[in-house]
């Protein structure tokens, strides 16, 4: 019996050794993990503007962000108008989770709006 548990406590010590093996080399292969960064570039366009410049730079804003991926794009309609601040999709993942977001939309700002703005920004 004393064989056996002997045996047993080796293999437990082997199975852990691998296990931590596995780490390490999983550490050392993946990039590091840094702080959480502060949002970089957040916030909320209503719409594209109101005059020509105003609309080539907000289309160009939301495409650079489409593009690089440096931020979440978030398309919405009145849920992005909301009152209550705190709740407000974008509000919430720029503060609360430290991404960055651009946010775009209105109320009765639909699919096939959403669509045609993406659309927009095809290439």
């Amino acid at each position: 019996m004393g064989d056996t548990q002997t045996g047993r406590g080796r293999a437990h010590v082997l199975a852990v050794l691998a296990a931590l093996a596995t780490v390490l080399a999983l550490q050392a292969a993946l990039p590091g993990h840094d702080a959480p960064r502060q949002a970089t570039m957040s916030g909320h366009m209503g719409n594209l503007g109101a005059d020509y410049e105003t609309q080539q730079a907000g289309a160009q804003r939301l495409g650079q962000a489409l593009e690089r991926g440096e931020a979440v794009v978030v398309l919405g309609s009145s849920e992005l108008t909301s009152a209550d601040l705190r709740f407000i999709p974008y509000k919430f993942l720029s503060d609360e989770l430290a991404m960055p977001v651009l946010a775009y939309g209105h109320a009765y700002f639909q699919s096939l709006g959403m669509y045609f703005l993406l659309a927009s920004q095809e290439e």
